[in-house]
């Protein structure tokens, strides 16, 4: 029989809240873009991280990393605030 391993407790939130709050800790401590690129970074970390650990990627990380990386690529290409405004 073989048995199937269940995942580290702490893997699902760092995987689903540590890409949020690198972005808003580099936006209290910088500025806009700052925090667009660590999203972006923090949000690849954790996918990685998903599929070293567990071997997979789980499906709703992997949808938001790709809206992250398109609208935060576009801010930071443009250098515009536009995709990313607050009223």
């Amino acid at each position: 029989m073989s048995e199937t391993k269940q995942p580290p407790s702490w893997l699902r939130p760092v995987v689903e809240y540590g890409p949020i709050a690198a972005f808003f800790i580099a936006y209290y401590m910088a500025d806009l873009f700052v925090a667009t690129a660590s999203i972006m970074a923090a949000a690849a970390l954790a996918l990685a991280l998903s599929f070293i650990v567990e071997r997979r990627i789980p499906m709703m990380p992997l949808i938001t990393a790709g809206i992250i990386g398109v609208f935060g690529g576009l801010t930071l290409w443009l250098q515009d605030e536009t995709f990313n405004q607050k009223n």
